[in-house]
């Protein structure tokens, strides 16, 4: 951690987020279905997930497939080689891999990006292994059904133990029908008990803890990590969903709904759908007396919902199972919550640590009420392969204050400070990371990547670590540009705090449909002088320590409206495979689309 504070008093850095007067906060887009048809008939889709390469991956049970869908809409699909498998859950490892189950076959899976499947078999016969998901270990855990079992399987070889290898724990209560399974904010595994009516925890060492569900005979299905540090799991008999904190206190809200799947969405919220065809969210404060679940119908007739991911480009996707045959991939683009009650953002946007070593960011909540929020912290909403922390610290000087872990009052219009930190455990391809800010009161900080998203990476050997923080004329963090044909610029300074390395800047837009063109150029420090003229990458070796500045240059070829969320420039270090070892971004708008002052 002290490398990290080092580096950031180079830079000057203390973390804040202002909006300024008069600019046009990004509006809400409408909430607008889109429907894909798989073109396998009678595919059966279920578990779905967004994959390390941005793309949507999902389980087809009936065809006997792995399915990939693009945010364009384009499919492809890999057969399983073990016929009849009927492939369940699905998840992304650590490894730049997606994983998932094989419900009859009794198997683990593997899928590379390109589609090569490996397949490794569940040493426990006819387990009807369901759920999957990465632990803070670095591996694979999931659910075996039919046995009663905790399974977990090495993601990469250490030592003697090489890929793949299985260890099984057994519940301590008999015939719980383990189903899904998910990683808490507290570094542990968290599972639904089907039939028990049971909520587990089991840590990385295999100790397990059972709870009891208020309500009888609920029937808890999915389970998913909630910005506001407690677990959440539908329960889909009782029609309710309910949450559990890491001490094991569970509060059930009603949702007057069967629901299945659940996940988070980019405003932060808790989202499920259900077999009556319909998606909703909830706030994350519960009475249990008053529904706050609010849902949408989904346009397809005769069809059932089954499970829900948040994608890479912030819109919610989900598998539909329909009677006539006609399976389909839906995606929800929904109504972007740009401030609820509470801002965060994050500095610096990446950072690239060898396995064994702690991975550093500051971060700021703002509140944006007139009263005091209490309860106000920071959780993973993304599965790392790494332990979780946060602390605060003093916002002047980012000297660690109060108590890891500890959740603390903000006040009315004010702001609090934090260190957030992931011990490396394994290695981790590289992951815009989502990490939940929220308060007592319910309401999240909306996600935005670049923002308050983590570009991290965890590498087995010791690796360059650009720490870069971007500046603008603006003071904002946001690059006006004149209008069409004139143009603007972004500043950046670096630190390489890893090893020395070999590394090209490059200019990336997260849009690439903007009208915008970009260069970059290192410069003199004192002068701000280009050493070069600008192009659109700039490579060097960077020492160990060594610091250096950049200055990005933009030319608008149209108009561009003032999302800055999605409209964003971004400087990237990547090594000669490709990874990205640091990164920063601004926002970027048209002068002719700031509101008057």
């Amino acid at each position: 951690m002290r490398r990290s504070s080092a580096a950031l008093a180079f830079l000057g850095l203390v973390v804040f987020m202002v909006w300024p007067a008069g600019i046009v906060r990004s509006p809400a887009t409408a909430q607008t279905f889109d429907l894909f048809p798989t073109p396998t008939i009678n595919s059966g889709p279920q578990g779905i997930t967004s994959g390390p390469d941005g793309h949507i991956w999902f389980a087809e049970a009936d065809a006997n497939k792995i399915g990939r869908i693009t945010v364009q809409g384009v499919f492809t699909e890999f057969p399983i080689p073990t016929a009849a498998s009927r492939p369940f859950g699905i998840a992304a490892g650590p490894d730049g891999n997606v994983w998932f189950t094989e419900v009859v076959g009794n198997k683990i899976g593997r899928i590379t990006p390109d589609g090569a499947i490996t397949e490794f078999p569940i040493p426990t016969a006819s387990s009807l292994p369901v759920g999957i998901a990465l632990g803070p270990d670095g591996n694979m855990w999931f659910t075996e059904s039919n046995r009663n079992k905790i399974g977990r399987i090495t993601t990469f070889a250490t030592g003697s133990t090489p890929v793949g290898t299985i260890t099984e724990f057994p519940l301590p209560t008999p015939l719980n029908g383990p189903f899904f399974i998910t990683r808490g904010a507290d570094n542990r595994m968290w599972f639904t008990e089907n039939f028990s009516n049971k909520i587990g925890r089991i840590t990385t060492d295999g100790v397990i803890t059972e709870f009891q569900i208020p309500t009888p005979d609920s029937q808890p299905i999915g389970i998913v990590a909630a910005p506001d540090g407690n677990v959440w799991f539908t329960e889909s008999a009782s029609g309710k969903l309910a949450k559990i904190t890491p001490g094991g206190l569970i509060t059930e809200t009603p949702a007057n709904d069967q629901s299945l799947g659940i996940t988070i969405g980019p405003d932060g919220f808790v989202w499920a759908v259900s077999q009556t065809n319909k998606i909703g969210n909830t706030w994350l404060s519960i009475d249990p007396n008053v529904g706050t679940f609010s849902s949408l119908t989904i346009p397809v007739t005769n069809a059932a919902t089954q499970f829900v991911t948040l994608g890479a480009d912030g819109n919610l996707w989900f598998t539909i199972n329909s009677s006539a045959g006609n399976n389909f991939i839906g995606r929800l683009a929904s109504e972007r919550r740009f401030f609820n009650t509470v801002a965060a953002s994050i500095l610096p946007g990446s950072r690239s640590v060898k396995v064994g070593d702690v991975a550093t960011v500051f971060a700021t909540i703002i509140s944006l009420e007139s009263t005091p929020l209490t309860g106000c912290g920071i959780a993973p909403v993304t599965p790392v392969a790494g332990d979780f922390s946060f602390q605060t610290t003093n916002p002047q000087t980012n000297q660690l204050t109060g108590t890891v872990n500890a959740r603390v009052t903000i006040p009315e219009r004010g702001l609090q400070t934090f260190l957030i930190a992931f011990k490396a455990n394994g290695p981790f391809a590289p992951t815009d990371v989502q990490l939940g800010f929220s308060c007592s009161d319910g309401h999240p900080a909306a996600m935005f990547t670049g923002v308050n998203t983590w570009r991290l990476t965890f590498s087995a050997t010791p690796v360059a670590d650009m720490i870069a923080v971007g500046a603008t004329p603006s003071g904002f963090g946001i690059a006006v540009i004149g209008g069409t044909d004139q143009s603007g610029v972004f500043a950046i300074s670096t630190v390489n705090i890893g090893v020395a390395t070999q590394l090209t800047g490059r200019v990336r837009f997260s849009n690439p449909s903007l009208p915008l063109t970009g260069t970059v150029c290192e410069t003199n420090p004192t002068t701000a002088a280009c050493k070069q003229s600008p192009a659109p990458t700039v490579t060097r070796t960077f020492d160990h320590n060594e610091t250096a500045t950049f200055t990005v240059f933009l030319k608008a070829t149209g108009t561009i409206p003032p999302d800055f969320a999605n409209n964003r420039v971004l400087l990237e270090f990547v090594d000669a495979g490709g990874v990205v070892r640091g990164s920063t971004s601004a926002a970027v708008v048209t002068d002719d689309q700031i509101a008057p002052r």
